[in-house]
């Protein structure tokens, strides 16, 4: 009985006795990150972030975070939602180098 199975095993005939859904399961990602994040850059964008949101209230970001909190969002998550924000606002003006125009943040909220 022995040699039966190990020769099933070696042929991958074996009949796998966990359901399938234990079977097929991955394992789950981290959203967001990837081998090359850089928590310097992170950590500059979320303090960015929380000066729009604590000292500049006229600001249309400001008004984004409050629309967000408006709408039952937590604080934080409203504060990271402006980094990622900025994040790509300024990945914007480095690719087609012009200069930062708060206006354009108006058509997102």
């Amino acid at each position: 009985m022995k040699q039966c199975r190990s020769f099933e095993s070696e042929a991958k005939w074996s009949v796998d006795p966990r359901p399938a859904s234990v079977a097929r399961r991955k394992a789950p990602q981290t959203r967001g990150l990837n081998l090359n994040r850089h928590p310097l850059l992170k950590s500059a964008f979320k303090g960015a972030a929380l000066v729009a949101v604590v000292s500049m209230p006229e600001h249309p970001l400001h008004q984004a975070y409050q629309a967000h909190v408006k709408q039952r969002m937590e604080p934080a998550l409203g504060r990271l939602t402006l980094a990622r924000r900025i994040a790509a606002a300024m990945l914007a003006m480095w690719k087609k180098q012009e200069s930062y125009d708060p206006t354009k943040h108006t058509s997102q909220t």
